[in-house]
């Protein structure tokens, strides 16, 4: 740990570090997990596997994942920003900061390790910090630089729209530019006195023990052949090389397009070469194409800038196609209710009329049961009548008065 400037009880000199650098999407992992087979150890504290961007693990660091995104934060630039970064970007009391907590990082994780590994593709962003964080260790360095086609990591990319990439930063011409800016960091690797060993994903993924095995002989390790078994047969497929059947054709300005396949054509060769003498040629080179792809650092700042607004204005259109969404959906419901409360205003004028036919009804029951207790009186008035009748009928006036009654109806119907 830091006290003050000064690190405290872990010694790390001359302990060995593998550091994976590279392009992100070229290739990182699969090249990183191969140093198993080589003793190499990771730590207890990876970035877990994603299974739209990489099922099988990236085998970074999250600690070290942070810290670079602190100090990208404090340059005020993303990973995907094409300008490179140089130590003259960075304030000198937040680098000294930043040096500091990054040695108590990489101290406290290799204290117990004799061999560790190292990937985050941010490094080779960064690439200026952390050889200085390593020189100052006293480490013994090794780097792998892993090289992929840039059409192939631009496919890669492609699949990985809003995922991890911006839709503004998938123009190809951009992605070859960051292709350019990442690789063209790593050139500094050949300055320096570490050994530095480049590996092409596609031969890795076609001849998976012969690169391990190249990566062995030229870092001086040992193969745990079980474990490059388990790597070979198990951990590596076809299907981590999405691209395998895409034709590698770059597209863009003839600048750009030129810098860019002169620098895959010299670090391919690399790629397959053992031999240090043909490494040493390169090397002028290499610094070559670098110098040429700084003039254009005006141009790719403006890249920059232009691709910063565009994502913003990007940002602004989905924040008002999300509102007009939003608006449109308010507008469905209010549309919906209308149609509810027409509805409703039908059923209720329905239940109106219903009422008024009720109410007439009512009305015609009312005079029924005025005719019904009308006809009940009358038939009462009846029976008493019938009653009445039926009383003088039988009384003897009747009886007695009969034969006459008959006679004169005969003599009425005889004479009229």
């Amino acid at each position: 740990m830091y006290i003050g400037s000064e690190l405290v009880g872990i010694s790390v000199t001359n302990k060995r570090i593998v550091v994976v650098v590279g392009v992100p999407r070229s290739g990182t992992s699969a090249i990183s997990r191969s140093l198993k087979a080589l003793g190499a150890e990771f730590g207890n504290n990876l970035l877990e596997a994603h299974k739209d961007v990489n099922a099988k693990g990236f085998w970074e660091d999250k600690s070290v994942l942070d810290l670079n995104e602190r100090i990208l934060k404090s340059l005020r630039i993303s990973w995907s920003d094409i300008k490179p970064v140089n130590l003259s970007d960075f304030n000198s009391d937040e680098l000294d900061s930043f040096k500091n907590e990054a040695k108590s990082l990489i101290a406290s994780k290799m204290e117990s390790f004799s061999l560790f590994a190292l990937k985050e593709p941010r490094i080779t962003k960064l690439l200026c910090f952390w050889k200085l964080v390593f020189d100052e260790l006293d480490l013994r360095v090794s780097y792998i630089l892993t090289l992929r086609h840039p059409s192939d990591v631009l496919n890669s990319f492609q699949r990985q729209e809003n995922v991890m990439v911006r839709s503004c930063d998938l123009i190809p011409q951009n992605i070859y530019l960051l292709w350019i800016s990442y690789l063209s960091s790593a050139i500094q690797l050949f300055d320096s006195n570490d050994r530095t060993v480049v590996v092409n994903y596609d031969s890795l993924l076609q001849n998976p023990r012969d690169n391990v095995l190249r990566i062995a002989d030229l870092l001086n390790l040992e193969v745990d052949n079980s474990e490059l078994n388990e790597y070979v047969d198990t951990f590596l497929s076809k299907t981590l090389n999405h691209s395998e059947n895409c034709i590698k054709k770059l597209d863009g300005d003839v600048e750009t397009v030129k810098i860019t396949q002169d620098l895959y054509d010299k670090l391919l060769t690399l790629s397959e070469s053992n031999n240090d003498k043909e490494f040493s040629d390169y090397i002028s080179k290499l610094r070559d194409i670098r110098e040429r792809f700084n003039l254009l650092s005006p141009a790719v700042e403006l890249v920059d800038v232009y691709r910063d607004i565009l994502n913003e204005n990007i940002y602004k259109l989905n924040a008002l196609a999300k509102i007009n969404i939003e608006k449109d959906s308010k507008i469905a419901a209010q549309e919906e209710n209308i149609a509810s409360l027409n509805e409703l205003n039908k059923k209720l004028t329905s239940l109106e009329e219903m009422n008024e036919k009720i109410t007439s009804l009512e009305e015609e029951n009312g005079k029924l049961l005025e005719d019904v207790k009308l006809n009940g009186e009358l038939s009462r008035k009846l029976h008493e009548a019938e009653s009445y009748i039926s009383t003088i009928n039988n009384s003897v006036s009747m009886k007695i008065t009969l034969p006459f009654r008959v006679a004169k109806q005969f003599i009425k119907r005889m004479f009229g």
